[in-house]
């Protein structure tokens, strides 16, 4: 059973005409605002596209196959756009270079286990109505099975390329073992079951985005888009990296950088 990160290359996006996450709704500005584009070149000049959230000005939670080995990236927030223009009076872009990305140290390409990362933005973003931070619920036990959760990314509803503007889709978290049974790998209580249905699911290009409950206030993230198999119509549950299982490497990872001086958006 082949398992696929979900992050694509935006090689081909000028063609990429109105594709869109597999049955994703368009976003309205301002209604995600804590979502992140991160778009990436890894040193043979390839580039990738993957989601994030933001935790503060400074900081964007991401998963970790979505940086590992890239050379620099733009962050892009405030914009419904992938490729935002002089008229996108709420985008903003921050770049940065590759020792403004930290990968868990126990992530291992084709596990899946500690797939998550952050990177330091510099140059904070500001504030606004259109740009928010999500809030990192990292003390919680919760399971939350059977809880609405929102994701939304710049992700494909076929294999040619990402959509250039952002969608998002309702699902179910669902019990661990659904995900167990499923994936021929280890699934433990370090991640998030979601079930995608036959008509919406995250797709190649939605990685790193924020998994975010649907019915709570203040745009509580409870995980990271980690991969999945085939989202075209089948189904198939999706694996989700969950935030408070890494709590001691998100906060670790922000007092290393002795300059900051803000804190994550916690409970």
């Amino acid at each position: 059973m082949k398992v696929i990160a979900t992050f694509v290359s935006y090689i081909a996006l000028a063609s990429a005409g109105t594709l869109r996450i597999f049955g994703g709704e368009e976003a309205k500005i301002g209604q995600f605002p804590y979502q992140a584009a991160v778009k990436t070149w890894d040193w043979n000049g390839q580039g990738f596209v993957c989601g994030g959230a933001i935790i503060n000005e400074h900081w964007i939670l991401t998963a970790g196959h979505c940086i590992d080995g890239v050379k620099d990236g733009t962050m892009i927030v405030g914009s419904l756009s992938l490729n935002p223009t002089d008229d996108d009076i709420h985008a903003q872009q921050r770049y940065v270079t590759a020792e403004r990305f930290f990968v868990h140290p126990g992530y291992e390409s084709g596990v899946w286990i500690n797939d998550i990362a952050m990177v330091y933005m510099p140059e904070p973003i500001e504030f606004n109505e259109f740009v928010q931070p999500a809030e990192l619920q990292l003390d919680s036990d919760e399971t939350y099975v059977g809880e609405n959760v929102n994701v939304a990314g710049w992700g494909m509803t076929s294999p040619t390329g990402p959509s250039e503007d952002l969608l998002f889709a309702q699902l179910k978290v669902h019990d661990l073992k659904v995900c167990q049974d499923f994936f021929s790998i280890v699934f433990d209580d370090t991640q998030i079951c979601v079930a995608g249905t036959k008509t919406q699911s995250p797709c190649p290009g939605d990685s790193g985005g924020p998994l975010v409950l649907a019915d709570r206030p203040n745009y509580v993230a409870i995980g990271v888009v980690s991969f999945g198999m085939d989202c075209f119509g089948s189904g198939d549950p999706v694996g989700f990296a969950r935030n408070s299982a890494q709590k001691q490497f998100i906060e670790e990872t922000m007092n290393s950088v002795t300059s900051l001086v803000v804190k994550v958006n916690v409970k």
